[in-house]
């Protein structure tokens, strides 16, 4: 088994006020659900409770479905603080913070995953990096869909 992890962090400016980005990440099925990439389902499983399920991926003749079962909890008027809930196969933690930020509003990222994948320890070398950067992209084209958002 080889054990990754990956830790995402970055902030944009967007044109929606404040009232409006907390509106949109109070329906995590559509801020998470409807935008994040490479989703298979997004299914509610208990209140603010959702299982993600990932299209499979495959790597030197090895299949995996990444699967996380996360809470949504929003412990301040603009925060949301995504919470791993046992289930998965894989731990999701993170928050989406907003600020006001002049006449913009400043949406703060920080995520981070953890999880084993099926592979032999020959490949360890050559699958740990390609498997960081494709979850880095996962993460980095998810905030250019919510800015894209966001922004109309």
């Amino acid at each position: 088994m080889l054990l990754v992890k990956t830790t995402f962090h970055k902030s944009v400016l967007v044109s929606a006020s404040v009232e409006q980005a907390g509106h949109f990440f109070s329906e995590p099925h559509h801020s998470v659900g409807d935008l994040f990439p490479g989703l298979e389902s997004f299914l509610p499983q208990d209140q603010n409770t959702y299982l993600w399920s990932f299209k499979k991926v495959e790597f030197g003749g090895f299949s995996h479905q990444v699967q996380v079962v996360t809470r949504f909890d929003w412990p301040a008027t603009h925060s949301l603080t995504i919470r791993p809930i046992a289930g998965g196969n894989a731990q999701l933690s993170g928050s989406i913070q907003i600020h006001p930020q002049s006449n913009r509003t400043e949406v703060s990222f920080q995520f981070e995953i953890e999880g084993e994948l099926p592979v032999p320890r020959l490949l360890k070398g050559m699958i740990a990096p390609k498997v960081e950067s494709e979850l880095n992209q996962l993460f980095e084209r998810y905030v250019q869909r919510v800015e894209q958002t966001l922004n109309q």
